[in-house]
């Protein structure tokens, strides 16, 4: 498997990617799919202010996941970004997800912009809570009750990373 940019061709693998969890998991707090001009639309306005989207491509070329980082906040003086990791379901777990981390990490350390990355994470998302402190991201709040999903009721946890990103 290799990382690199994600280009206009790789979209709609990725775009099905992310579907998956918004019909499937309280992963993604979205409850409708987004269609081919939704995602293209995302896609767009993350790469038109210079943030990197990346594609974990196996042997064959197929999308296997995903990550960018993203817009946290739209007033002007915030320095801080969203990052987003999905990986197909046959590799969570894998590795996938800290290799596409790691490279899109790298590309945000090279943004003297970026102060800090957050990832927001849905509370009943246990693996992710896990796999974001384990990267180095802390525990910077809790929204109680946040989020209403498949019936559930549950919280959502907002973690940071601080510069350096690039763990060694």
């Amino acid at each position: 498997m290799k990382i690199i940019p994600c280009l206009p061709e790789h979209l709609e693998e990725a775009r099905l990617i992310y579907n998956y969890y918004i019909l499937n998991d309280a992963a993604l707090l979205h409850e409708k799919p987004f269609t081919p001009e939704a995602y293209r639309a995302k896609y767009d306005d993350i790469v038109n202010k210079g943030y990197p989207f990346l594609a974990a491509i196996d042997d064959a070329g197929k999308v296997m996941g995903f990550a960018y980082v993203s817009e946290f906040r739209h007033a002007s003086a915030y320095r801080l970004v969203e990052s987003t990791v999905y990986v197909t379901s046959d590799r969570c777990r894998t590795g996938a997800g800290k290799m596409l981390y790691d490279t899109l990490f790298a590309e945000a350390e090279k943004n003297p912009k970026i102060f800090g990355i957050m990832a927001i994470v849905s509370g009943v998302n246990k693996g992710s809570l896990i796999f974001h402190k384990r990267y180095g991201f802390e525990e910077v709040g809790v929204w109680r009750n946040a989020a209403y999903k498949f019936g559930q009721v549950f919280d959502v946890h907002c973690l940071q990373l601080q510069r350096p990103f690039v763990r060694k």
